[in-house]
């Protein structure tokens, strides 16, 4: 069976695939608005086969505008999903976030998969200190 087979039965239409591979969608974060798609989709071929690249806008006064996301749609094998980084780091400086539907948070720069910004072990702000603090207090009153 070849990938992208399509089936109909009663009126509905299914797409058939092996069940070695499936199809993910990544969204790349926080990658300056000016960084090539081809590029991107070059590097995230060593996961899988790279199906489409596209870059995330939006509209304001009928004007497009860029907001650096990307998302790519790659066909993989299951067992190589866990080797997709939670960050993409590049030669230049610049660092990228990767994330994808089911797969646990990573905090930015922390690497710890399972955590978020704002939970984060190895971040403690004031911020986060007077909120542990007022919430201390409204258990006491």
């Amino acid at each position: 069976m070849a990938m992208g087979w399509h089936l109909s039965v009663g009126g509905r239409s299914f797409e058939v695939s092996t069940l070695s591979k499936q199809k993910i969608m990544l969204k790349i974060q926080l990658l300056p608005v000016y960084f090539d798609t081809g590029k991107l989709g070059e590097i995230l071929s060593n996961f899988g086969r790279v199906l489409k690249v596209t870059d995330e806008h939006f509209s304001f006064d009928k004007i497009q505008i860029a907001t650096g996301v990307r998302r790519v749609l790659l066909e993989m094998k299951a067992e190589k999903m866990r080797k997709i980084p939670h960050l993409l780091n590049f030669k230049c400086g610049v660092r990228a976030l990767v994330t994808l539907y089911g797969r646990p948070p990573c905090a930015y720069g922390a690497n710890t998969s399972g955590t978020s910004r704002r939970d984060c072990p190895g971040q403690f702000t004031v911020a986060r200190k007077k909120n542990q603090i007022s919430s201390r207090k409204r258990v006491l009153l």
